[in-house]
């Protein structure tokens, strides 16, 4: 009887081996979803050696060597349209992500404006604390762009906004007094310039060489990247790395495409833009040291902004923050998040 009973166990097992699919045959299992392929688009307005476009590729370079299912087809240099527009589309899903400086959002988002204000941070390490994935920073942004139907995967450089002329060199905050000086259109950065004293002129980006050669401005306001990969410094011979505030690059997926991923595609996305935004970060650091070792060999005078000068920064940022018209508008706890202190803690 217990040979008997021993058999009939063995019997059952090896037909619910066979029934599962064993190593004898079978049919293969049904794909899963987050095996499914899906290609992405994403845009920007830069070229193809623009450092926005290189940061994608750093990200499809990610999901390729990670073998993801997830692929993306970058549409570059503006084909998509202009960066408003592009965020405009990915949030009503008419395209699936774009690549966009953040005050490119605050057409869509008035309230993203918060990471453009003065003196928050004035180096590469507070910035980086900042923005990673889980940062202050991004987590405000994240939790705002997701208002608007769009979420944020990742963070890269857009750059420390200094301040370049051709009349003289600006060493302390008095020295920006008169000074005729580009600004884009943007509510926020208007008002800064205002308040330094300078003659603040709306001119679009793509104007910016002309008027600077033709002596229009005598100066102007952007990231020292940028400066150099124009070679500026033919028409400004004066730059002070004020690091006023800073401008974050922000990629973001639609929400609706976002949540039809699997839970693996989602975490591949994140994964991959968080080491795009790192490299993108460290290269704009590298690219900017080398490009003002050039320049200063060519002539350009090149002064770091002195701890007056960043006191001063943080505490213009701390007022207009509290104005009534920007506390309505952020509201005093991401207020109290981006100046914990009325002076700048050392």
């Amino acid at each position: 009887m217990k040979k008997f009973i021993s058999l009939l166990l063995v019997l059952c097992l090896v037909f619910c081996f066979a029934a599962c699919g064993g190593s004898g045959g079978g049919t293969e299992p049904e794909p899963t979803e987050e095996d499914t392929p899906v290609t992405l688009v994403v845009g920007n307005v830069a070229s193809d050696t623009g450092l926005y476009t290189l940061a994608l590729n750093k990200a499809q370079e990610w999901l390729t060597e990670h073998e993801s299912t997830v692929s993306l087809d970058m549409q570059i240099n503006s084909i998509l349209g202009s960066e408003p527009e592009q965020v405009q589309n990915t949030s009503a899903g008419i395209q699936d992500m774009c690549e966009c400086a953040d005050m490119s959002y605050t057409g869509l988002l008035p309230s993203l404006a918060f990471s453009n204000f003065p003196g928050l941070f004035s180096d590469y390490d507070g910035m980086r604390e900042a923005w990673k994935q889980g940062g202050w920073c991004y987590e405000i942004a994240d939790e705002a762009l997701a208002s608007v139907n769009l979420k944020l995967l990742g963070a890269g450089d857009n750059g420390f906004r200094i301040i370049t002329n051709s009349k003289r060199p600006v060493e302390k905050i008095e020295d920006i007094k008169g000074l005729k000086i580009r600004v884009p259109e943007n509510k926020l950065l208007l008002e800064i310039w205002d308040k330094l004293g300078a003659v603040a002129a709306p001119i679009a980006f793509s104007e910016l060489a002309t008027a600077l050669q033709q002596g229009t401005v005598d100066g102007q306001e952007l990231n020292a990247s940028n400066f150099y990969t124009f070679r500026w410094d033919e028409f400004n011979q004066y730059m002070t790395l004020t690091n006023y505030d800073y401008s974050a690059c922000l990629t973001c997926i639609n929400m609706d495409k976002f949540n039809s991923l699997s839970e693996k595609q989602q975490q591949d996305l994140l994964d991959a833009f968080a080491y795009a935004a790192d490299w993108h970060i460290n290269y704009t650091e590298e690219y900017t040291e080398e490009g003002l070792k050039v320049m200063e060999a060519d002539g350009l005078q090149v002064l770091e902004a002195t701890e007056e000068m960043k006191d001063y920064f943080y505490e213009l940022g701390y007022e207009i923050a509290h104005e009534d018209e920007w506390m309505e508008l952020l509201g005093e706890d991401m207020v109290n998040k981006m100046y914990p202190t009325e002076t700048r803690q050392k």
